[in-house]
């Protein structure tokens, strides 16, 4: 996972925000696996890209506030990981993707522990996630 990740931030570093934007948007890319992928955000809590980004979803989600199913502010740790780590693991309960694609409201759904790496972008404030269910 941290070397998918940072393998990541080595695009941006190189080839730039743009170029890694796309490669993200790309489902067949090498930055999406069986059973992960890699999304982009801010340090303000921003989604910049993720490979499953729906098609009438804003270019940037303000996520800063989205809890998980137990009232996690998730995405508030990990920024503090970004910004103070740089680089870390976090845990929290969120639907699985089958279980997202449900027609029931979201504090129906059944949660399962997510364990993500979040990785702060060297000299860039963006920090490159992947995690998985347990």
């Amino acid at each position: 996972m941290r070397r998918l990740v940072q393998g990541f931030g080595e695009i941006i570093n190189e080839k730039g925000v743009d170029a890694a934007i796309a490669e993200i948007g790309n489902k067949e890319g090498k930055f999406v696996t069986k059973n992960t992928y890699v999304f982009l955000m801010d340090l303000e809590g921003n989604r910049l890209a993720h490979p499953y980004a729906r098609p009438e979803d804003p270019k940037i989600m303000k996520l800063f506030d989205q809890k998980d199913t137990t009232g996690k502010f998730f995405v508030q740790e990990y920024i503090k990981v970004a910004k103070t780590k740089g680089e870390g693991w976090t845990e929290y309960m969120y639907p699985t993707p089958e279980e997202l694609k449900k027609p029931t409201q979201m504090k129906e759904k059944k949660s399962s522990k997510k364990i993500s790496y979040v990785y702060r972008v060297p000299g860039k404030d963006l920090m490159v996630v992947a995690g998985y269910f347990e």
